[in-house]
């Protein structure tokens, strides 16, 4: 036979209420076995046993005719048309808070910088720390000649 500790008697308790004939057979004599045992259990069942009494003891509520009536007048959802609206929100949703937030740092990087860029001499010369020489850098930003003089662009 099946032994059970408090916790589990608390639970099947829940489950099952405190009459343990409606219980399922093991668990009934698992549970009887454990009452027999222990006052913590009895002090479980008997506490279960005055819920169930309040509970028992409540009026019985039904619902109006009219609800029912609607109820069972209300067709069964359409489980494709479910799944349909789940997967296109599931998909829609996300993609539009990625496209609105990237719209937002467009226009937060364009506005910043006031929709131009801004030639800063501070750009130059960090650029210049990472080059291999001073040479390239001039030859390509500016076309000048490194070969001799240098003579000035016209634009």
């Amino acid at each position: 036979m099946k032994t059970m500790d408090l916790q589990a008697l608390i639970e099947a308790l829940d489950r099952w209420g405190a009459d343990l004939s409606s219980w399922p057979e093991s668990q009934a004599k698992a549970a009887a076995q454990l009452i027999n045992e222990s006052e913590a259990a009895r002090i479980e069942l008997t506490s279960a046993q005055r819920v169930q009494q309040l509970l028992d003891s409540l009026p019985v509520v039904s619902a109006p005719g009219a609800l029912k009536s609607a109820i069972i007048s209300t067709p069964p959802a359409d489980r494709w048309q479910q799944f349909n609206q789940w997967i296109t929100a599931a998909l829609w949703r996300p993609a539009l808070a990625g496209a609105l937030s990237l719209l937002l740092g467009f226009g937060l990087g364009f506005t910043a910088t006031g929709g131009e860029s801004v030639d800063d001499p501070r750009d130059d010369v960090s650029l210049l720390a990472f080059l291999s020489s001073y040479e390239a850098y001039v030859d390509e930003d500016y076309g000048l000649q490194t070969n001799g003089p240098v003579e000035e662009v016209n634009e």
